[in-house]
């Protein structure tokens, strides 16, 4: 009998998909066929000319699932409300879309992984949320949130309500991005809150910056800019520090500290050779540049790109101004991606430290919980 858990979350944002990777990799170790799909996400990829997912992709190729991309990410959305979705031929569409899928991908499955998007009343607004698919794939769920006490209990409680009110069980609850010097006080007062409401606590995961920062690659793909050079550090190059080149060079210098990605106008050929002097010159171990990206689509010199292909720093142009790239990238969230193998090792090995994989499967092959 196929074991089906749905990963969901109290919000979005607290890393289902993390959790579900580094569970995926653990799982793996004691069942031998696995299966995951994400009923409906959104068209950030296009596959044969059909919109997918992102996490799908990174599902599919981190866990090696072998099961067809179509299948494991069958409807996704441009982002607008969908409102073909809320007439009866449209939801049935979908839903026929989903269930004939999740078919495919359960056959001669023991487990299959369903990601939700957001929380459990995800979807509801177009009559396909969360709670309403975990029911018809008969699975149990896990409910992902954030490190914290007040708000995540709160909602904790709020998401369960929802599932049991729709006749989904909720298995257990993993916390993310817990402060590491909170670990200890958080478990202890989110346990006995989960006690209280007859759910399991299995696991709680630290914050780790690493996994929070965007790389350069994301940062390219949110600017849609032109790659001049250094695409080969792209993914492995995060963005920890930025830097608005609206000074004079030798007030910049100042401000070079730590691991920055340096925003100037395309002419602003004194900032960017000064930030290269400060790294390769001057010998310093406390400053390095991560990236260059240049703006208000304004060539380069012939010289300044001369000089910069003699190193590796990846270096974007755009039409966009320094100051709307910046706020971009303020609020630019962090994605895993199949190709950034450091971070899927970090998330893999964060996940095997602290949630016990045997005890999520224990809770999922449950009776009646």
């Amino acid at each position: 009998m196929t074991i089906n858990v749905f990963i969901s979350s109290t919000r979005h944002g607290e890393g289902k998909t993390t959790v579900a990777l580094g569970l995926l990799a653990a799982f793996s170790r004691k069942i031998r066929k696995i299966g995951f799909i994400k009923p409906i996400g959104r068209a950030t990829v296009d596959f044969a000319g059909q919109g997918i997912d992102q996490d799908v992709i990174l599902m599919k190729e981190a866990c090696a699932i072998p099961c067809y991309l179509k299948d494991m990410g069958p409807v996704a959305t441009s982002g607008e409300f969908p409102v073909n979705f809320l007439s009866r031929e449209g939801h049935r569409s979908v839903l026929e879309r989903v269930e004939q899928a999740y078919e495919r991908v359960a056959a001669g499955k023991d487990l299959v992984a369903i990601e939700g998007t957001g929380g459990a009343t995800g979807g509801a607004a177009f009559g396909v949320s969360n709670a309403h698919l975990a029911r018809r794939f008969g699975a149990k769920v896990l409910l992902v949130a954030s490190g914290g006490v007040g708000q995540p209990i709160d909602e904790i409680v709020l998401n369960k309500s929802y599932y049991e009110l729709n006749g989904v069980a909720v298995a257990g609850v993993i916390l993310n991005k817990v402060f590491p010097n909170e670990m200890e006080s958080v478990q202890s007062v989110v346990r006995r809150a989960c006690d209280l409401i007859k759910v399991p606590l299995l696991g709680a995961v630290p914050h780790d910056p690493e996994l929070s920062r965007p790389t350069m690659q994301d940062v390219q793909e949110e600017l849609k800019g032109t790659v001049v050079q250094g695409e080969a550090e792209l993914a492995k190059n995060s963005v920890s520090k930025i830097l608005v080149g609206a000074m004079q060079a030798h007030n910049a210098l100042e401000h070079l500290q730590g691991q920055i990605v340096l925003i100037v106008p395309g002419d602003r050929d004194d900032l960017v050779l000064a930030a290269l002097a400060s790294m390769y010159l001057a010998g310093r171990q406390d400053f390095g540049l991560n990236g260059v990206i240049l703006t208000g689509n304004v060539p380069q010199s012939r010289k300044l790109r001369q000089i910069l292909s003699r190193t590796t720093i990846p270096v974007i142009e755009t039409e966009q101004d320094s100051f709307e790239v910046a706020a971009r990238i303020n609020n630019l969230s962090a994605k895993l991606t199949p190709r950034d193998t450091p971070r899927l090792e970090r998330a893999r090995e964060l996940i095997r430290k602290h949630v016990d994989a045997a005890a999520v499967l224990t809770v999922l092959q449950e009776e009646g919980r």
